[in-house]
């Protein structure tokens, strides 16, 4: 295993709690259901989509939390950008601590930005990863999928009005139990 590697893996472990627990109230609460992908699941999600991530690659991660996917994509693949979207400043403030702890590290390539997904401006992505799995009304949903270009690729935890394909494997778990991970290009707009 090489030090990058180690040094994931340890951020990976660290809890998302404490200073880091969200305590917005912009929402609704059952939308801060809070969830992560550890490394090993990571590591399964990008080695199935391999031929994605590269030096021209521009990820975005849609409601990112503490932005461990953003950091461990921008600092492990070297995509030319990692986007991490996030409401809660709380969790946005993570990242400021592991360029502290590990300042080493070239970071040019990650940004954690502390807004809603809902607004964000990610006309320049092509790959994309969102958590769905909490957002029942489709109208979040509709919100988010308008502002993907088309061209992306959509990785979600739960099918966006019946688009994707999906994966049921183990290896890809979060820490919620979520095995799923659904994927498709975006090839057209949907309206609902």
């Amino acid at each position: 295993m090489s030090n990058l590697d180690s040094i994931l893996r340890e951020i990976h472990q660290r809890s998302s709690s404490g200073k880091y627990k969200n305590l917005s109230n912009d929402m609704p609460k059952s939308f801060y259901v809070y969830g992560e992908t550890n490394y090993d699941a990571l590591e399964a999600i990008v080695g199935t989509f391999k031929d994605y991530f590269n030096s021209n690659t521009v990820f975005y991660d849609l409601g990112s939390g503490t932005g461990k996917i953003p950091i461990h994509i921008g600092l492990k693949y070297r995509v030319k950008k990692s986007v991490g979207i996030e409401i809660s400043p709380q969790r946005c403030s993570f990242i400021e601590d592991i360029k502290e702890e590990y300042p080493d590290l070239d970071y040019s390539n990650i940004s954690i930005l502390n807004e809603s997904f809902l607004e964000s401006n990610i006309e320049d992505a092509t790959v994309v990863y969102f958590d769905n799995t909490m957002y029942t009304d489709p109208i979040y949903e509709s919100k988010v999928y308008s502002r993907i270009p088309l061209g992306c690729l959509v990785l979600s935890r739960k099918d966006i009005f019946d688009t994707g394909k999906h994966i049921n494997d183990p290896k890809y778990a979060s820490s919620y139990g979520k095995k799923y991970v659904y994927h498709h290009i975006k090839e057209n707009e949907i309206s609902q």
